[in-house]
């Protein structure tokens, strides 16, 4: 992680620097910002627009890990594999910041967004409404809607099936999210989200 975070640093905004590490700690640089529970339509396409900007900054780096993430298959990027307003912060309606880069790891740029199209937009229960900001996601991050929708219930799978698999190698974290109720609610918001979104092909 601190290697991904030494390599894009001095490529994109916004990713804070490693100052330091011991046998407890590490010690990340401060990003200064204003962190929203929800995000308005500019501040979407300010993160999609800085997620393009990663995924294109980290297509060259390699890294052999060890990863935390949950694997796999046909990994093409090393992502941040959290994309969620909780992990990002702003200046007004600009992305000022990324942090929370624990679960960066071997992905797809389309399992990424993927993630956040679903955290941000994609659990508004007015479906209309979130078929609107997903298409502001995309022409933010230069695809296509259908492109972003085909990855998210894969991607929710390896969320599904990556958290109890964590536990089982002792992740004290992962053990936390299922005293939370997770990975079922996760799962039955998938299944929601196949059920009065995708079902409604029209909308995207």
């Amino acid at each position: 992680m601190h290697a991904l975070l030494e390599y894009v640093q001095v490529r994109i905004p916004g990713v804070p620097r490693v100052l330091g590490v011991d046998e407890e700690a590490e010690e990340l640089s401060f990003v200064p910002g204003v962190v929203h529970e929800q995000l308005n339509d500019a501040q979407v396409a300010s993160a999609a627009s800085w997620i393009r900007m990663f995924h294109d900054a980290v297509f060259e780096f390699e890294h052999e890990g060890p990863w935390r993430f949950f694997g796999v298959e046909r990994p093409s990027i090393i992502g941040h594999n959290d994309l969620r307003p909780a992990n990002m912060c702003f200046d007004g309606d600009a992305v000022a910041g990324v942090f929370d880069w624990d679960l960066a790891g071997p992905s797809t740029p389309a399992l990424d967004l993927a993630y956040f199209a679903w955290s941000t937009v994609l659990t508004d229960p007015d479906v209309d409404v979130a078929a609107l900001r997903l298409e502001i996601i995309a022409e933010a991050y230069g695809c296509l809607p259908e492109w972003i929708c085909e990855a998210v219930v894969p991607r929710l799978d390896i969320l599904i099936a990556g958290i109890p698999e964590a536990v089982r190698r002792g992740d004290v974290n992962m053990q936390r999210l299922v005293d939370a109720g997770e990975p079922e609610r996760v799962a039955a918001l998938r299944d929601r989200f196949v059920e009065d979104f995708l079902s409604r092909g029209d909308r995207i």
